[in-house]
């Protein structure tokens, strides 16, 4: 659910109350009730499925390993209603990109 009815201002009033955070200001220009879906198809593979699933694993001594990940996200948005602009009537909205993507990478040293 997006809009008032979602009680996204009462949660976070309740927060920002509880922690002593000033409220936050634009409450009066979210879009109105909405009924909120995500449809997602997802496929993941590998660049060359010859690899190891360990790869990037590396022993010095055996007490000691590093693990270098890293991936790339791309998505074609069709609809965005969370980015504002309800879907039969006019409202507040931001402009929105039909193609996104997302990379990102994580770095794991561990003692053993």
């Amino acid at each position: 659910m997006v809009g008032p009815a979602a009680l996204g201002e009462e949660i976070q009033n309740f927060v920002h109350d509880r922690r002593g955070i000033p409220r936050a200001n634009g409450w009066d220009n979210q879009i109105g009730n909405e009924l909120g879906l995500n449809v997602i198809f997802e496929s993941r593979q590998r660049l060359q499925s010859d690899i190891p699933v360990q790869l990037g694993i590396i022993r010095r001594e055996q007490n000691c390993a590093f693990l270098l990940f890293a991936s790339v996200d791309g998505r074609v948005v069709l609809r965005d209603i969370f980015l504002g602009d309800n879907t039969f009537s006019n409202s507040h909205s931001v402009s929105k990109e039909a193609l996104v993507s997302d990379v990102a990478y994580r770095f794991k040293f561990k003692l053993q």
